[in-house]
C-alpha cells in the first residue's frame, strides 16, 4: 500500500469515528487535500486491495486493520 493510500484509510476511520458514518466524498477530498476525482481514483485502488467497501467509503475489516496498523501494509 502506498503512503497516500495509508493516509486516506486512517482519514477515512478517523472521519468515520467522529461522525458516526463514513464520509461523503467531498469531505473526504478536503481533507486529503486532493480533488474529488483525485479521491475517487485513490478510493478505487483502495476497494481493488479490499481496504474498503464498494460504495468506496466505508472500511472493510482488513481496511480498518490497516488503519490501525494491525495488518500487514
Amino acid at each position: 500500500m502506498t503512503e497516500p493510500q495509508q493516509h486516506a484509510i486512517r482519514v477515512i476511520a478517523c472521519l468515520t469515528l467522529l461522525h458516526g458514518r463514513a464520509p461523503e466524498l467531498g469531505e473526504l477530498a478536503e481533507v486529503l487535500g486532493i480533488s474529488k476525482p483525485g479521491a475517487v481514483h485513490r478510493l478505487h485502488w483502495l476497494e481493488k486491495k479490499g481496504l474498503c467497501s464498494s460504495s468506496g467509503r466505508a472500511l472493510t475489516q482488513l481496511g480498518l486493520m490497516s488503519a490501525l496498523g494491525l495488518a500487514p501494509p
